[in-house]
């Protein structure tokens, strides 16, 4: 069900890191109120497409003569006050509610609407709707929460994301180097995740789980763990 995709995404917004992951005309980044998106697109075909294009790579900040040919003043001026990563920090997605801070009234709201979604919609609307409410009901940190949904919802920068982006060529995992490089690879299947597993006070690597996806592995995480475990689950996803 296509309308339960965008009432789900309603309520995040990218931070910007390095900007190669945000996409300039398609992805909600700016600090502005109503749309969080840009208004206006790119003349012909060889504008830019990307967030970190917009930037000076050298100096660590906008590149005013690029923003000039693309954006209006009001546009500029949101733009200017982002304040881009000088350690080369990726992308995330955060909750966005009054005056672009952490609206625990709105993402109240917000739950109540995807909680009418679970009468109806397709399977996979379904399995992204129960997902958002075992992470909402989670006694975990916002940034835990905001990281799981982002993890559930493929929004991470991650090698098989970026590919299918086109803002990277290649897909494996820069760790093991032998594997795409999806979320259930990163945060459950790679050799180096299984170690952090190992290390949790709870013993979870017994279950047996091939995803490519986070969303499928935590569905199984939430139907297996009593609730204090799930949350301690979600913390040590966090710390991969």
């Amino acid at each position: 069900m296509v309308e339960g995709l965008k009432l789900l995404k309603e309520g995040v917004v990218w931070r910007i890191g390095n900007g190669c992951s945000v996409n300039v005309w398609k992805d909600r980044w700016l600090p502005k109120p109503i749309s969080l998106a840009t208004t206006n697109k790119p003349n012909g075909t060889n504008g830019v497409n990307w967030v970190s294009e917009l930037t000076d790579l050298v100096s660590k900040s906008w590149n005013y003569s690029t923003l000039n040919k693309y954006f209006s003043q009001q546009e500029i001026d949101h733009i200017k006050a982002i304040p881009i990563s000088l350690g080369n920090r990726e992308d995330i997605l955060t909750w966005v509610g009054l005056k672009m801070a952490f609206s625990l009234y709105r993402v109240y709201h917000l739950h109540r609407e995807i909680s009418s979604l679970l009468e109806s919609g397709s399977s996979k609307d379904h399995a992204l709707c129960e997902n958002w409410q075992s992470i909402w009901r989670l006694k975990v940190p916002n940034v835990v929460r905001n990281f799981l949904w982002g993890a559930s919802s493929e929004a991470l920068p991650i090698m098989d994301n970026l590919q299918r982006r086109k803002v990277s060529e290649h897909f494996l995992c820069p760790i093991c180097q032998i594997e795409r490089e999806t979320s259930g690879h990163t945060l459950w299947g790679c050799s180096a995740a299984k170690d952090v597993w190992g290390q949790a006070s709870i013993k979870i690597m017994k279950m047996s789980m091939q995803c490519d996806q986070f969303r499928d592995i935590w569905a199984h995480l939430t139907e297996k763990l009593p609730k204090a475990e799930l949350e301690l689950a979600g913390l040590t996803a966090r710390l991969l």
